[in-house]
């Protein structure tokens, strides 16, 4: 009777832990760039959210007076004037001092620059 060995040999599996370090090797990139989208993401939602605010309260008061009281604010410091709760732009990470408003065009549309360095980002990121 003969028998068979029905194991891996060293070089087969030597084989596939090389072949699954690659695939971690050339993952591990792709994965972060998807953490760093994902950032941002959550930075655009907040945005827009004062873009919301900001149209409506020139909608209330007037483009002109709305450039004059929230032009160059951070959102921090318009939590009053906006309606904002406290925990509004709140996120995982992300806090209300990271949104900066740039400018606010004749619509009353805001242009709203969100800083990064918090999140673990490099740079600042503007949302229009």
């Amino acid at each position: 009777m003969k028998r068979t060995n029905k194991a891996f040999t060293l070089i087969e599996l030597m084989i596939v832990i090389l072949i699954v370090a690659i695939v971690a090797a050339v993952s591990v990139p792709i994965m972060r760039g998807h953490v760093e989208r994902a950032k941002w993401s959550e930075a655009h939602g907040g945005a827009g959210t004062i873009r919301v605010a900001v149209r409506t309260y020139a909608s209330r008061n007037g483009v002109t007076r709305a450039v004059a009281d929230l032009n160059g604010q951070i959102a921090s410091s318009l939590l009053s004037q906006l309606n904002f709760l406290p925990g509004d732009l709140q996120g995982t990470y992300f806090q209300a001092s990271d949104y900066r408003i740039s400018s606010i065009d004749a619509d009353g549309n805001a242009t709203i620059v969100v800083d990064g360095t918090n999140a673990g980002l490099t740079g600042s990121k503007t949302f229009f």
